[in-house]
């Protein structure tokens, strides 16, 4: 109630202020000559204080049939006071919020074209194209939007050079767009900018690591005290280690960060996975079991609880759990994939054989237009059906088998399945895609979401 009455009373003030500025002299009484017209800021008030009012229906309470008024009230605000870029940019604002792109997109144009330095112009026309990042699939159109976005925050730190939120978004972007070498100086200006930031040294050390650097990403991320690391930041060492093949390291890194943060399950499964690239699968079991126990949903947990099961010939427990994946995501290859692989360990090699024989049915393409998805699932059924064929002396099913690889299009993906076929049972064999779901899982623990729609979020 307070509020309203303060509006309505700055809108009696505002409109008294207006009848007396359009009341017309009695001694004046001369037909008026051409002018220019003049500010009228009490006008222009009255009028934006009604928009505001509209907005805030809009905005607040959902009355969506309202926003058309308030974009009226807006344009006689700025037409009592043309000059005024906060009109401008609330107006260009009031069309975001209710959807009107493009209209946004024109109003803060023509108020960069006025003022070239305005910055909350720029600021707004980056979080359009940001926004438009995020809602477009790939491609020439998604590319332009990206070079526009770069250029307008590009402009934005000219402006504001001070303001590590968009050094560290311009960095996200020329990550985006490949330009590593610029993205490397703006994450490095924002973390000169703040030493102290979690956000910039974790970002800069991600960089590091998606190129393979990994010497320089732990350099970055150790500079950190130990006094002064969180949870989030043992998590990007752990990553980083696991990268490095460090294990054990990795391993002691997860503990830190479970340590400061127990209900963090992205930290324990890192923490599990390392204990079982390290061989220590009841301690990582425990883990498993952490995570299961907290969210019960987690499909991808029962698999790894499964194949802990099945590497120590508890292949019961392992179908039990793969049954409770299986209820969660009926439609996943990955779940009968391992079934197979504990028929086979337990000998009934016929029944796996099925198994994979139909994984590759319902994977197969009569154009053989593979995603490299496809083709690396398809590699791994086929090495995987191949092989046992081979073990029941069934050669001629064998080499037809083997065959199939040809339709991949890609001997090196062949040639690579055939190595891990020779080697011990390699934990990536279960885990078809695997490869995929590590970037996405280093990209969560370390807090920095890599697609476009991370960016515009």
């Amino acid at each position: 109630m307070n509020r309203m009455f303060r509006i309505v009373f700055l809108l009696s003030v505002a409109a008294s202020a207006a009848g007396q500025a359009k009341s017309p002299s009695p001694i004046e009484s001369k037909p008026a000559q051409s002018s220019p017209r003049k500010v009228d800021r009490a006008i222009s008030y009255y009028h934006y204080a009604l928009a505001h009012m509209y907005e805030e229906q809009v905005t607040v309470y959902g009355r969506s049939e309202l926003a058309n008024k308030a974009i009226e009230e807006y344009r006689l605000a700025i037409e009592a006071d043309p000059s005024s870029e906060f009109l401008t940019s609330g107006l260009a604002e009031l069309y975001v919020k209710t959807g009107r792109i493009r209209d946004a997109v024109l109003e803060a144009q023509d108020i960069i074209k006025r003022d070239p330095n305005n910055l909350e112009a720029h600021k707004l026309l980056g979080r359009i194209y940001l926004r438009s990042l995020g809602d477009m699939p790939g491609g020439n159109g998604s590319d332009n939007v990206l070079k526009l976005a770069i250029e307008q925050y590009e402009r934005i730190v000219k402006i504001e050079p001070n303001n590590i939120d968009d050094h560290l978004l311009l960095g996200r972007l020329y990550r985006l767009n490949n330009d590593l070498q610029k993205a490397e100086n703006e994450l490095k200006t924002a973390v000169q900018l703040d030493p102290n930031s979690e956000e910039a040294i974790t970002t800069l050390a991600l960089l590091y690591s998606e190129e393979g650097d990994t010497a320089h990403a732990l350099q970055v991320l150790s500079s950190v005290p130990a006094t002064g690391r969180s949870a989030k930041l043992y998590s990007a060492l752990g990553t980083t280690y696991e990268q490095r093949k460090d294990y054990k390291n990795a391993i002691e890194a997860y503990k830190k960060a479970v340590q400061l943060d127990r209900d963090n399950l992205d930290a324990i499964r890192g923490l599990a996975e390392n204990l079982l690239n390290d061989g220590q699968m009841d301690a990582a079991l425990d883990q498993y079991k952490v995570i299961v126990d907290a969210n019960p949903e987690d499909a991808q947990t029962y698999l790894r609880i499964a194949e802990i099961y099945r590497k120590q010939e508890k292949y019961d427990l392992a179908l039990e759990s793969l049954k409770k994946a299986e209820t969660m995501v009926p439609d996943s290859m990955e779940v009968p994939y391992n079934v197979a692989l504990v028929y086979q360990a337990q000998g009934r090699s016929d029944e796996a054989a099925k198994i994979l024989q139909d994984l590759l049915k319902k994977t197969e393409k009569p154009d053989t237009n593979y995603s490299q998805s496809d083709r690396s699932n398809r590699a791994v059924f086929i090495e995987r059906l191949g092989r046992i064929y081979r073990d029941q002396s069934n050669y001629s099913a064998a080499v037809e088998t083997f065959r199939k690889m040809l339709t991949l299009g890609d001997e090196s993906a062949a040639s690579d399945r055939g190595r891990q076929g020779r080697g011990s049972e390699a934990a990536q064999q279960s885990r078809p895609a695997h490869g995929a779901r590590r970037a996405t899982r280093r990209h969560r623990r370390c807090g920095q979401g890599s697609g476009r729609r991370a960016l515009a979020a």
